[in-house]
C-alpha cells in the first residue's frame, strides 16, 4: 500500500520545537557549557534540515561532519526511523541501532556510488581542508569541492543534500578554522547540482538570527546560508 505524504512543518513551528527541547535538555545539561555559540545557530540549521528530510521515505543519510558535541540530529533521525550514517575522522560517543558511525574523510570515502537517500552537512563544509584542526595535517584549499563532488558520487539520483555555511561580505578565510563564503564559492560549490532552496539569516547585536535577503547576507561581515540541493539524475 502506498505510504500517505508526510506534511512539510512550517520552519518557524521546527525552530519553536527546536527551542523547547533546548529548555527540556537544559534541565539535565549545563548547555552553558556547551559551546554556546554553536548553539545559538543550530537554532536554525537543525530546522531547516529536518524541514528538508521530513516529507521524504526513511531511508540511508549521511551526517558529514557528525562528532559535534550539540548533534541532537543524529540520534533524533535515527529513533525516527532513518539509517544515519555519521562521517567523522573524530570519534562520536553515539550508541543506537539506527547509527552507524565511519571514520572516514569525506573528500575520499569507502561508500559505494548512490548509496545514500540523502545527505546533509551542518557548519562542516567551511572547515574541509584546513590543517590544524579535526585531525588534518595538510592545507587542501580545494578541500570542500573535493567533498561536495564525493557526496555527489555516493548520494542517488534524485537525492536531497542539505548545507549550512557561514556567508558574508566578499568571501574570507579564517585560518585555521573556516572559509566564510560568498556568492561565487557557493555558486562553485554547487556546480554540479540543483539548488532547489536557499536561505539566508543574519544574527543581530542581541543575539537574534532574522531571515534576510541574499544581498543584505552579502553585505555582513558573517551571515549564515542555508541550501538545499539535489542531485541531477544520470
Amino acid at each position: 500500500m502506498k505510504s500517505l505524504a508526510r506534511p512539510r512543518l512550517g520552519l518557524e513551528t521546527l525552530r519553536r520545537l527546536y527551542w523547547l527541547t533546548q529548555q527540556v535538555l537544559s534541565v539535565f545539561f549545563n548547555l552553558e557549557a556547551m559551546e554556546t555559540g554553536l548553539l545559538t545557530s543550530r537554532t536554525i540549521e537543525y530546522p531547516f534540515v529536518i524541514q528538508g528530510l521530513n516529507s521524504l521515505p526513511r531511508g540511508n543519510v549521511l551526517d558529514v561532519g557528525c562528532a559535534d558535541v550539540n548533534n541532537f540530529l543524529a540520534p533524533s533521525l535515527a529513533s525516527l526511523g532513518w539509517q544515519v550514517y555519521g562521517v567523522d575522522l573524530r570519534r562520536f560517543k553515539l550508541v543506537h541501532p539506527g547509527f552507524h558511525l565511519v571514520r572516514e574523510d569525506i573528500r575520499e570515502t569507502s561508500f559505494p556510488d548512490a548509496f545514500f537517500d540523502c545527505a546533509y552537512a551542518v557548519s562542516t563544509v567551511e572547515h574541509i581542508g584546513f590543517a590544524g584542526r579535526y585531525g588534518v595535517t595538510v592545507d587542501d584549499p580545494d578541500g570542500d569541492f573535493k567533498a561536495a563532488r564525493e557526496i555527489r558520487r555516493i548520494l542517488r539520483p534524485g537525492g536531497s543534500f542539505l548545507l549550512t555555511v557561514p556567508y558574508g561580505r566578499g568571501g574570507k578565510v579564517i585560518k585555521p578554522t573556516e572559509r566564510v563564503y560568498d556568492r561565487a564559492r557557493l555558486e562553485r560549490l554547487f556546480a554540479d547540482w540543483t539548488v532547489r532552496n536557499r536561505l539566508w539569516y543574519h544574527q543581530d547585536n542581541g543575539g537574534r538570527w532574522d531571515q534576510v535577503s541574499e544581498n543584505a547576507a552579502g553585505r555582513a561581515s558573517v551571515a549564515l546560508a542555508l541550501v538545499e540541493s539535489i542531485r541531477p539524475g544520470q
